[in-house]
């Protein structure tokens, strides 16, 4: 049974929380002063902590960063409750530290939702670092940037071009040859230049991470065998296709949770920009479906939602907005409805 930590300084909506939350099977602990709830942090480490934001004395956005400088619970799923539901405020949240935000007033399956997703992905990331060999443990993140942790130390890399040629390495386990990966990362190069960048680029990967991280044989270059990665973007499409394999509300909420933002973001390889275009793609098809799953199953807000997040995502299909006003009218809000129609987004009013 998960163990919640609570944090709302009204009385009448800590208890409706409280009685949520056990009713789904989480044992809760809940408090209406921050202070005495990082009291009992100091000695408890819960499964997560759900808190307000606008309370007396502290405020949520103090009580997080409290949370997160203490070294125990700087993993722990944090997931804010507020009526500040602007993009600036849920902005400012998440760069405090915390993994969710829910605009108030939320309905009992959508916080449930938020916190089962938070619950199942923390799960997720322990079971992998600890079956993960320390020797050979490597995470890589290239959704929303690019980002390397090998051997418990985030790698600083040197040049650019080595973390794409690492990262296409990755998505090559069958290995490349030079001139394949020439052609990804210097199509603009000719062939002995490009071979040419391409030895040096290697050899400051092989400097940046070990000399054997990448072998040769039969003129093609493979990462090491025996290398454990843990890739997001594997992660990602592995729960695309279990979210539409079977759908479930955990299962599209996880998925959509996942997805950090544009494919290495900030890199311009060719391969990067295909790669980019096809999970741009995917993630836009993935908030439709979770759309109209949410709307067949009675779940009318969820699935605008979904739809919102889907005009977000790309702001000139069509599709997303119509469905955004259909769903708009299955609340009852015609004015938003009307909004839609017009491709004006109005979920932050």
């Amino acid at each position: 049974m998960p163990n919640v930590l609570v944090l709302d300084d009204e009385p009448s909506l800590l208890r409706l929380i409280v009685t949520i939350l056990e009713r789904a099977g989480h044992h809760v602990r809940s408090f209406r002063k921050p202070a005495d709830a990082l009291t009992e942090l100091e000695s408890f480490v819960p499964d997560a902590i759900l808190s307000d934001i606008q309370m007396p004395g502290m405020s949520g956005l103090e009580f997080c960063q409290q949370v997160r400088a203490m070294p125990h619970l700087q993993s722990t799923p944090f997931l804010f409750m507020s009526a500040l539901g602007n993009r600036t405020d849920v902005r400012t949240g998440m760069n405090i530290g915390a993994d969710d935000y829910l605009v108030k007033p939320f309905t009992p399956t959508e916080i449930i939702e938020a916190l089962d997703a938070r619950l199942t992905r923390a799960a997720a990331n322990r079971n992998s670092s600890s079956i993960s060999a320390p020797s050979n443990g490597l995470q890589a993140k290239a959704l929303g940037g690019f980002n390397v942790v090998y051997k418990g130390i985030e790698v600083s890399w040197a040049s650019k071009k080595a973390a794409e040629f690492f990262f296409f390495l990755i998505e090559r386990p069958n290995g490349v040859t030079t001139w394949e990966a020439a052609e990804a990362l210097w199509r603009d190069k000719d062939e002995s230049r490009a071979a040419s960048v391409f030895h040096t680029t290697l050899h400051r990967l092989r400097k940046t991470l070990d000399e054997d991280m990448v072998f040769t044989k039969s003129r093609r270059y493979f990462l090491r065998t025996g290398l454990d990665v843990k890739f997001d973007v594997s992660d990602y499409l592995e729960l695309v296709r279990q979210a539409k394999q079977t759908p479930t509300n955990e299962a599209f909420s996880s998925a959509v949770a996942l997805y950090g933002g544009a494919y290495m973001d900030g890199c311009d390889s060719v391969w990067c920009e295909d790669k980019r275009e096809m999970l741009h793609a995917a993630h836009f098809s993935l908030l439709l479906e979770a759309a109209k799953f949410s709307s067949a199953v009675g779940d009318p807000r969820n699935a605008a939602w979904y739809a919102h997040l889907a005009t977000q995502h790309e702001p000139f299909a069509d599709q997303a907005w119509t469905d955004l006003g259909l769903y708009y009218d299955a609340l009852g809000d015609s004015r938003r409805a009307e909004s839609a129609r017009n491709r004006m987004s109005t979920w932050d009013e």
